[in-house]
Order: C-alpha cells, then structure tokens, then sequence
C-alpha cells in the first residue's frame, strides 16, 4: 500500500510541477521581454546585466523550472527586435508584458527587470522610462517602484 501512495504522490507532483509551468509560462515570457526591453533601453547590453539575468534565471524559483534554451528564445526575440528597430522592440516586449492582468504576478516581474537595470550601479533615465511604460500595459502603477 505504501509503494502505491509514494508513486500517487510522485505523479501529482509531476502534474503540479508541469501545470505550474503552464500557468506560469506567460509570466516567464513576460518576464524575459521585459528583461531585453530594460536591456535594450539604453543601446547597449552590459555584461552585468547578461550575468545578473543569467544567475536570475538559474536561481529564480518561478523560472528555474523552464528550460534555459526557451527563456534566451523569448529574450532573443524581443533584443533582435530592437537591433531592427526601437519601437518593433517595444512593441514586441509590451505585447507579452500587457497579457499581464494580475498585481502579484506584475510587481514581480517589474521586480525583476528592475534588479537587471541596476545590476550595473547605473538605472539611467532611459532604463527607468521603459519600465514605465511596462507598468503602463500592466496593471500596476511606476510609483510603487519609485518611478
């Protein structure tokens, strides 16, 4: 009987994990997008910025269950945006970012995205005006984080 309960509750937690990265994967995805946006805020992406997402997406409870590979895919996406254009770039980043309707699930990401902005001693005023407009197609407001 225990063999059979071990092996129910090993399976659940199978599910629960692959379910949560189903609920979660427009969070991820928002969250790589808006990365590359703050990224490419300023027109240059610094090496402290790819080792802080880099170690973000390591150790971050909420990504670490996805693949490295399909993260970097959404991140490259929107950053090969705007090496075509700024604006494609925003569009591209802000479209994933406005599939966001829950607070919680927002001030995360805004969260993160802030943490990669600084992570070179250097949120510039570019940095700070693209995470204004994230918060802007979100539903939380650039004044909770100071902006």
């Amino acid at each position: 009987m225990a063999g059979w309960m071990d092996k129910l509750k090993e399976a659940t937690a199978g599910l629960m994990t692959e379910y949560s990265k189903l609920a979660n994967k427009k969070v991820m995805k928002a969250t790589m997008a808006g990365i590359a946006m703050v990224m490419d805020a300023n027109g240059v992406v610094k090496d402290e910025e790819m080792e802080t997402m880099n170690n973000l997406i390591m150790r971050d409870p909420e990504l670490k269950c996805y693949k490295y590979a399909e993260m970097m895919e959404v991140f490259n996406e929107v950053h090969d945006q705007f090496k075509v254009n700024k604006f494609a770039g925003q569009g591209v980043a802000l479209g994933y970012l406005g599939k966001i309707s829950d607070q919680k699930e927002a001030r995360i990401i805004i969260g993160k995205v802030c943490a990669i902005a600084d992570s070179d001693g250097d949120f510039d005023v570019n940095e700070k005006a693209s995470v204004v407009k994230m918060c802007g197609v979100m539903p939380i407001q650039a004044s909770e984080f100071g902006l």
